[in-house]
């Protein structure tokens, strides 16, 4: 099927490539196309709505076609880390809790070695999980220490939050993505001794 018809711009920026099966998205952005693969079927009508879903998710997260903040330039997450560690916030936290986040917030920290360089409007949920998940698999973190991560991101996201124009942090969905993945894990236990990224271990029972 091809695009349908419409008055509107209702299925802006899809389209089905030669010889592929699903619906795509196109757009220039800084100058380059960007090609991306919604995963829908332009079979029906409901696939064409269903792609238009996705490109509106899609741009909502990446911060597509929005007004610039109107508080200037939007900062980078390794602009706000340093801030947050100097400010009176942070500095009302207990010892332990402080040495936690100067760990995962210095400049040589994992967390600021994917991160430092994205502006903060354009970290999405989708990029904190897959970072996470792939942490998970790289060295072992289990859910308390994605969630303590995020715990970590979400203290820097909220120093910039005038940027944020009103969206909630990406942290929100991320903490729940996790967190629904230690349910899932912990209904498996008795059939698998680990279940995703996130591992739940099994508690001994005492003797």
């Amino acid at each position: 099927m091809h695009r349908p018809k419409a008055k509107t711009n209702r299925f802006r920026n899809l389209y089905v490539p030669k010889s592929r099966g699903t619906i795509h998205y196109a757009r220039m952005i800084e100058g380059k196309r960007v090609a991306i693969d919604t995963k829908c079927s332009p079979a029906t009508i409901d696939g064409w709505r269903d792609g238009a879903a996705w490109r509106d998710k899609y741009e909502e997260a990446k911060g597509i076609g929005k007004p610039q903040s109107a508080f200037g330039a939007v900062p980078r997450f390794g602009e706000l880390a340093p801030l947050y560690l100097k400010s009176v916030k942070f500095s009302h936290l207990a010892e332990t809790t402080k040495e936690e986040a100067r760990y995962k917030l210095t400049a040589d920290s994992a967390l600021l070695a994917r991160f430092a360089g994205t502006p903060i409007d354009e970290i999405t949920a989708d990029d904190l999980t897959e970072w996470l998940e792939a942490q998970a698999q790289a060295k072992g973190w289990g859910t308390q220490t994605s969630l303590h991560y995020l715990t970590a991101v979400a203290a820097v996201l909220k120093m910039g939050r005038k940027h944020l124009n009103g969206r909630v942090l990406a942290t929100v969905e991320a903490r729940e993505r996790i967190s629904e993945q230690r349910r899932t894990a912990r209904g498996r236990l008795t059939r698998a001794p680990t279940s995703g990224p996130w591992r739940t271990r099994k508690r001994s029972r005492p003797c």
